[in-house]
């Protein structure tokens, strides 16, 4: 890899990139480009809003960078989104510059099937059940127990990290996905928080199993690496950036 690719960050469920505010300066001082992505299921402004419209939020982002020929490391969080078509290969298919060359995924909810988002969830969601209420406008609001998200930040920060969530569309955790992790041509890696309050270990390394080929890094805190340990979040990228860099057969 002769060239840094641009770093595309795409929050979780509930968050904005404000959460990304601590490593994005720090991989600019690096020399890598950086994006972040708002995803279109956060806020009250389309209450049926699904993954599709934040797959549309991520194309709205990348498509551009690629069209100049540049190629993209997408890093999403949680609940972020993967997409397909879009890898250097393919676009070089259809005579286009560009493509997503890699995904690093954190503590993320990577599907093993194409189903939705929900069934994952049932099956290895830690403390994050009952954490949720329902808002008449049909969106999820994260209210209680900061110490899902934020275990290993302080009772202070944690609160206010809280207080920075935002309503997320009941519409995105229902749609069944069409794309998922075991359907990726591109080099993959997932950081796999041990000690997140959000996604059992086990979950996270049954939806690791179901990659072929994807590689993990481990980190021993919570569910939001980049808000407690952001210097280790960038070292874990620039680290993961390298890394499957080097795999590359496009």
């Amino acid at each position: 890899m002769s060239t840094k690719p641009t770093i595309v960050l795409v929050p979780g469920a509930w968050h904005s990139p404000e959460c990304f505010q601590y490593i994005v300066p720090k991989l600019e001082a690096l020399s890598y480009p950086v994006a972040c992505i708002n995803l279109a299921t956060v806020g009250e402004q389309n209450p049926a809003a699904t993954h599709l419209d934040d797959v549309a939020a991520i194309h709205e982002v990348i498509i551009p960078l690629m069209n100049e020929g540049k190629e993209v490391m997408l890093i999403p969080h949680s609940y972020g989104a993967a997409v397909q078509g879009q890898t250097v290969a393919e676009r070089s298919a259809r005579g286009e510059k560009g493509g997503i060359t890699s995904i690093f995924f954190l503590a993320s909810f990577a599907l093993k099937q194409r189903y939705d988002l929900l069934r994952d969830l049932r099956q290895g969601i830690g403390e994050l059940d009952g954490c949720c209420s329902q808002s008449p406008h049909n969106h999820s609001r994260f209210r209680s127990n900061p110490s899902v998200l934020y275990n290993d930040l302080s009772p202070e920060q944690a609160t206010y990290w809280l207080s920075k969530c935002r309503p997320h569309t009941l519409a995105s955790f229902g749609k069944p996905v069409e794309f998922v992790p075991p359907d990726l041509k591109i080099p993959s890696m997932y950081l796999i928080c041990e000690k997140d309050g959000a996604m059992d270990l086990d979950l996270q390394e049954s939806l690791i199993a179901a990659t072929p080929g994807m590689k993990t890094m481990r980190f021993s805190g919570g569910h939001s690496p980049f808000l407690s340990h952001p210097d280790f979040t960038v070292e874990a990228i620039v680290k993961a950036a390298k890394e499957l860099g080097s795999d590359r057969t496009d």
